[in-house]
C-alpha cells in the first residue's frame, strides 16, 4: 500500500501544484500589436466619432471629448452637433425595406432641399473615407455607437442622393463616377476596420453605392468601360477583428487570476485553490485555435467558402475538459458565434459588383444570357435568378436583405 501512496503523491502533487503556461508565441505576438494600437491614435476613429460636431467644430477634437465622455459613462449630449436628418424621412429608409427604393429615387423633388440642408454632414462623410488609419480606441466594453452608426448612414443617403440629382441633371456619367470614387474609398476602409458592426455596416453603405450605380446606369441607359475590382483576402478578411476580441478575452481571463469569485459572484474561494483549477495562460493558449479558425475562414475565396456547407448558427464543437486548468478549459469549449452569416455578406458584395459590372458593360437585357452573369460563388454554373425586375444570384445563404441583387427595367427616358 505505501509502494501506491508514494507513486501517487507526487502525480497529486504534480496535477495539484502545475504552474501555468507560459504565453504561446501567437498570443504574444497579437498582444503586442493590440498594445502597439492602443498607444496609436486614429484619426479615422477619432473623425468617425465627431462626424456630427457643429459646423464651426473641430471634428477630431469633438471626436475626442465625446469619447472621452463616453468612457466615462457619461452622456455626449451635452456637446453641441448639427442638425442631423431625422430618421423617420423616408428618404433615410433602408433599402432592404419594402418600397424604400422605390421612394428614394422617385421622391426627387425633395433631394436639392436635403442636400442643402445637410451638406455639411456629406462633405465630412468624404473626408472620413479618406482615412486609411482605423482602430478602435475604446475598451472591451465600447464599440461603434448608435448615433455614429446613424450619421454614416444618413451621409451616405446624401451622397447617393447627390448622385441621383447630377444624373437627372443629364449628367450620369458624372453621377456614376461620383459613387465609383466613394465605393473606391470604402474599399480600402476595410483592411484596418477591427469593429465587427462598422464592418457589416460599412458593407451595407457599398452595396447602396452598387444599387445606385446600377439604377442610374438603367435608366439613363448609361454604360462605360469600369470594371469595379471584387474585395479582395485583405479587405474580406475578420483578422484585425478576430484579434481585437482575442484581446477582450485575454482582458476577462487575467481578470479571473486567483479570483475568489471564480464560480459566483461575492465567492470566498481560496486563491490557492483558483490557481488549480483556472491558469490563465494556458486559458488564452487555448483559445488560439478558435480565432485562428475565424480568421482562415473570413480569408477563404467566395467558391471555397460555398463548398464549406456551414450553417449559421454557433461554433459548438466540444472539447474535451483539461485536468491541469478544468476552468478555463470549459470557458474555451463554450459556443461561440460563428460569423458565418457575416462573412457571407462580404462575399455577397462581390456577387454583387459582379452584376454592376454587368449593367455597366451594357449587358442590361438579361433573359437568354446567363452566360455573363458571373457567379464569385459557383464560377462554373448559372447561377443566378430573375425576379420581377430583380436579377439575383445564387449564394450558400439566405439573402433577405438583395445585397446579391439588383434592379433593372426595360423602359428608358
Amino acid at each position: 500500500m505505501h509502494y501506491i501512496l508514494l507513486i501517487l503523491i507526487p502525480v497529486i502533487s504534480l496535477t495539484i501544484f502545475k504552474c501555468d503556461d507560459a504565453l504561446s508565441p501567437t498570443a504574444t505576438k497579437w498582444l503586442e500589436s493590440i498594445e502597439q494600437n492602443d498607444q496609436a491614435e486614429s484619426q479615422s476613429f477619432l473623425y468617425l466619432n465627431g462626424i456630427m460636431a457643429s459646423a464651426d467644430a473641430d471634428v477630431i477634437q469633438f471626436g475626442r471629448e465625446r469619447l472621452e465622455l463616453l468612457n466615462q459613462q457619461q452622456n455626449p449630449d451635452i456637446l453641441k452637433t448639427l442638425v442631423m436628418p431625422q430618421e423617420e424621412n423616408p428618404l433615410y429608409c433602408r433599402f432592404s425595406k419594402a418600397d424604400c427604393f422605390d421612394y428614394v429615387v422617385n421622391n426627387d423633388t425633395a433631394w436639392v432641399a436635403e442636400l442643402k440642408q445637410h451638406g455639411v454632414l456629406l462633405t465630412r462623410y468624404r473626408k472620413y473615407l479618406s482615412f486609411r488609419d482605423f482602430r478602435s480606441l475604446v475598451g472591451s466594453s465600447m464599440l461603434i455607437d448608435y448615433e455614429v452608426i446613424e450619421s454614416l448612414r444618413s451621409a451616405n443617403r446624401l451622397a447617393l442622393l447627390e448622385s441621383l440629382t447630377l444624373a437627372a441633371e443629364q449628367s450620369p456619367s458624372s453621377a456614376v463616377q461620383l459613387l465609383i470614387d466613394d465605393t473606391h474609398n470604402l474599399y480600402q476602409q476595410f483592411p484596418a476596420i477591427d469593429d465587427f458592426v462598422l464592418k457589416l455596416i460599412l458593407g451595407n453603405l457599398l452595396a447602396n453605392n452598387l444599387d445606385i450605380i446600377a439604377y442610374i446606369s438603367d435608366k439613363y441607359n448609361y454604360h462605360a468601360d469600369i470594371d469595379l475590382p471584387y474585395l479582395t483576402v485583405d479587405e474580406l478578411s475578420f483578422k484585425n477583428m478576430a484579434i481585437r476580441e482575442f484581446g477582450w478575452e485575454v482582458e476577462l481571463y487575467r481578470s479571473l487570476d486567483g479570483s475568489p469569485d471564480l464560480f459566483n459572484k461575492d465567492g470566498h474561494l481560496p486563491r490557492w485553490i483558483a490557481n488549480i483549477l483556472f491558469k490563465p495562460n494556458m486559458t488564452i493558449n487555448g483559445s488560439i485555435p478558435a480565432t485562428e479558425y475565424m480568421i482562415a475562414m473570413s480569408e477563404l475565396t467566395a467558391e471555397e467558402f460555398a463548398k464549406m456547407q456551414l450553417d449559421d448558427g454557433e461554433d459548438d464543437e466540444e472539447q474535451g475538459v483539461d485536468f491541469f486548468n478544468p476552468v478555463g478549459s470549459v470557458l474555451n469549449s463554450l459556443a461561440r458565434p460563428s460569423y458565418h452569416t457575416q462573412m457571407a455578406r462580404l462575399h455577397d458584395l462581390n456577387g454583387k459588383i459582379s452584376l454592376v459590372n454587368s449593367l455597366l458593360e451594357g449587358k442590361n437585357s438579361p433573359e437568354g444570357k446567363s452566360s455573363q452573369f458571373n457567379n464569385p460563388y459557383y464560377p462554373n454554373a448559372d447561377a443566378y435568378s430573375i425576379n420581377g425586375n430583380k436579377i439575383c444570384l445564387s449564394g450558400p445563404f439566405e439573402d433577405t436583405d438583395g445585397i446579391r441583387c439588383v434592379r433593372y427595367s426595360n423602359s428608358k427616358p
